[in-house]
Formats: C-alpha cells, sequence, structure tokens
C-alpha cells in the first residue's frame, strides 16, 4: 500500500518502484505534520475508504497479493486477518492517483507523513479485528516488522493509536518493533535448537520441559554444582516419566 502511493508521484518506477526508494531515513519534521495536519486527515482517510481489514472469508483462495487457505486455518484453529484494496489489489491505482495528487498539491514530506498516519491506522484497524475475534487480550505481545511498521513516524503513531484503544495500561510494554522478524526469528530458533535437552545432556530434550537455556549456560559456564546437576536430572526424568 506505501508503495502504491508512493508510485504515483511518478519519482520511482510505477510498477516496481518502493517508498523506500525515496525514503531518506529520516521521519517528517513536526512543522509538517502540524502546518498539514488537517491536508493529512482527510487524505488518510480517503485512502483507508480503499482499504479493508477483516477476518478473510471462507470461500477465498487468495486475498490481497497473497494465496490463502481459510478452510486448513480454520481447522487448525488459526483466524486469518487480511488487507486488500479493492478485490485482490484490484484498487492500487486509486492509490497511486492520491499519492500523485498529493505530491503535486504538497511535496514529498506531506506525502510520507500520510503514509505514516495510514500505516498506523492499518494497524489500529487489524488490532480492532483481532478484539473482535477474542484473540487480544490485556497479557497479548504485539509484534511488528518491516518498513511498513519501523520506518518515519511510525512507530510513535502505533503507539499512540494502540493506546487510544485502552488495551494496555503501557503499550510500550507489548508491542515490540522490529527491523527484520523472519531473520531475527530464525536467529534466536536456531539458538535454542542448539540448547534443547538437559544440562548433561544438551541435545534432544523432553517434550514438556522447561527451556534449560540459563541451566546450560550455567553448565557450559562451570557454575553449577553436582546439587544442581542432580535436581536438573531428576526433574527431567520425572517430565519423561510423566509424558510417557
Amino acid at each position: 500500500i506505501p508503495d502504491a502511493i508512493i508510485q504515483g508521484t511518478h519519482l520511482v518506477d510505477e510498477k516496481v518502484g518502493t517508498a523506500l526508494d525515496l525514503f531518506k531515513n529520516k521521519p517528517v519534521g513536526l512543522l509538517t505534520w502540524m502546518k498539514r495536519g488537517k491536508v493529512i486527515k482527510e487524505y488518510t482517510k480517503k485512502i483507508h475508504e480503499l482499504i479493508s481489514i477483516e477476518v478473510i472469508p471462507e470461500n477465498v483462495e487468495r486475498y490481497g497479493s497473497v494465496p490463502v487457505s481459510p478452510k486448513t486455518a480454520k481447522e487448525i484453529g488459526v483466524t486469518l486477518i487480511g488487507c486488500d484494496v479493492g478485490k485482490n489489489g484490484s484498487d492500487l491505482e486509486k492509490l497511486s492517483k492520491i499519492g500523485g495528487e498529493v505530491y503535486e498539491k504538497y511535496g514529498l514530506d506531506t506525502l510520507f507523513a500520510i503514509v505514516d498516519m495510514v500505516c498506523a491506522i492499518m494497524v489500529t484497524r487489524l488490532v480492532k479485528v483481532a478484539l473482535d475475534e477474542n484473540l487480544v487480550t490485556e497479557r497479548t505481545a504485539i509484534g511488528l516488522t518491516g518498513r511498513a511498521a519501523i520506518t518515519g513516524c511510525k512507530p510513535r503513531l502505533i503507539l499512540s493509536q494502540i493506546k487510544e484503544l485502552g488495551i494496555f495500561d503501557s503499550p510500550e510494554e507489548h508491542i515490540a518493533f522490529i527491523d527484520d522478524g523472519l531473520a531475527r526469528g530464525a536467529a534466536v530458533m536456531a539458538r535454542c535448537m542448539n540448547s534443547l535437552g538437559t544440562p548433561k545432556n544438551p541435545l534432544g530434550g523432553s517434550r514438556g520441559g522447561k527451556c534449560v537455556l540459563r541451566e546450560r549456560m550455567k553448565l557450559q559456564g562451570g557454575n553449577m554444582d553436582e546439587k544442581e546437576m542432580k535436581k536438573m536430572t531428576t526433574q527431567e526424568t520425572q517430565v519423561k516419566r510423566s509424558s510417557s
């Protein structure tokens, strides 16, 4: 969606150009927000009238630009929430026209401010749908990754929008902004998988047992005595018996 908006400026490739091509890694200044506040709100509303965010219907095989299988997801207890513009992106060109109009009238800073606000409200709408589906509670943690969530003024705007929902007392403690969720998640998983098992036998692991990374670090650092080792081994044996 941000890319489609920016493509309307004709400053990037009209088919494969991205918002990142023009972003200078500098948030829009306060003066733009104050001076163009009304314009930003008007165009943000106009853009969101074209955006659908909902639980994906069961009778579709594609939603937006993503192949989906809602029936399979339902069978395994997963709720799919999708975002689309028109039908399978059919109205993305309308976003480009709006982007071009804003750029011609108000310039690039105002356009990027609108993109930031559009993305922040997209997150809010998504969370609202999740709330309606009873998927979010006051103990939920929300992770946001990628340029559509972490560049420009988006983190600040997202925190502000989520706070208005009244779900969390301190949104900052429940929302994480990650530069690359896939890469960092893979790194954490690799570290975790390499640390499965008992402190005495690090590879393998026991189903139902707790994470042993802390104990393994103590063992490898020479800080675990025989008494602790015996206790951990006994606990793991009990877990194996109860799960067998």
